[in-house]
């Protein structure tokens, strides 16, 4: 009798097999809701970062009389870093990278000449400053064109860029986004680029540092009226990064195409 109950208190092979099977339906049903998940915490995170920087730029404006930084180019034509200014505002450097981002290539091995790399979708930009020697690993970019600049280098016009005069369409104006490089000067010329990974020299125009499908078709920026949110990626071009940026044509042209002619890996996706 004891050995007849022990035998039916078992397990057969095929009752194995199913609870396996089970278990295994569920991972596969679970595992890419918690990719989501985890995708979106990441984009959240991103965004907090984001915030962080609005607030260390309103607390340099306050104690610059609420003047803009004088851009990438100093009076003596010099390298100038946005970064240095911020050294007093924040305390964790975390808040450099999006936490969808890694490292870059090996520091000891692979820097570019000048001692800088640049970053991906993926991967975080390294740059050292030539005047102080402060090293940075980040994944955002600055919107230069923010700055006060009062002379015209090259294409980079002064009247172009905003300044200090936070005016009524600053909530369309990036302050700080994703970006595969320290900062850039979108212009409403530039062509988006036809490859999907961004990278340095993919594409001509200084949008495509911008332009970067890290968070499911959408980039994490922060504007001039702090307001922190995703934008899509043709809504790129919708956006006022300078005074003259024109963004009247977005639905017939974008960066000197036609709507119709987008590259095949961003055609598909909206607008904004």
């Amino acid at each position: 009798m004891y050995d007849m109950m022990a035998k039916q208190r078992g397990f057969t092979l095929i009752e194995l097999l199913v609870v396996i099977a089970i278990i295994a339906l569920l991972m596969a049903i679970l595992m890419p809701a918690l990719q989501r998940a985890r995708k979106q915490a990441r984009a959240v995170a991103c965004q907090s970062n984001l915030k962080q920087w609005g607030m260390c730029w309103s607390m340099y404006l306050q104690e610059n009389d609420f003047k803009f930084t004088i851009g990438y180019v100093d009076a003596g034509g010099g390298y100038y870093s946005w970064m240095d200014l911020m050294v007093p505002y924040y305390q964790n450097e975390k808040i450099f990278s999006c936490p969808t981002t890694k490292q870059g290539p090996a520091l000891d091995t692979e820097i570019l000449s000048g001692g800088y790399y640049w970053g991906t979708t993926d991967t975080k930009w390294y740059a050292i400053n030539s005047f102080t020697g402060r090293e940075f690993k980040g994944s955002y970019g600055l919107n230069y064109w923010v700055s006060t600049q009062q002379n015209d280098v090259g294409w980079r016009l002064a009247r172009y860029h905003w300044g200090s005069d936070l005016s009524k369409s600053r909530q369309t104006v990036p302050l700080f986004m994703d970006c595969i490089w320290i900062g850039g000067y979108p212009l409403d010329t530039d062509a988006p680029r036809s490859s999907e990974e961004a990278k340095r020299g993919a594409g001509s125009g200084e949008m495509n540092r911008f332009l970067l499908d890290r968070h499911h078709r959408n980039t994490n920026g922060i504007f001039l009226d702090n307001s922190c949110r995703k934008v899509g990626l043709k809504e790129l071009w919708t956006l006022k990064w300078h005074r003259e940026f024109d963004t009247r044509n977005f639905h017939t042209t974008a960066g000197g195409i036609t709507a119709n002619y987008w590259p095949q890996w961003i055609r598909g996706f909206e607008d904004y």
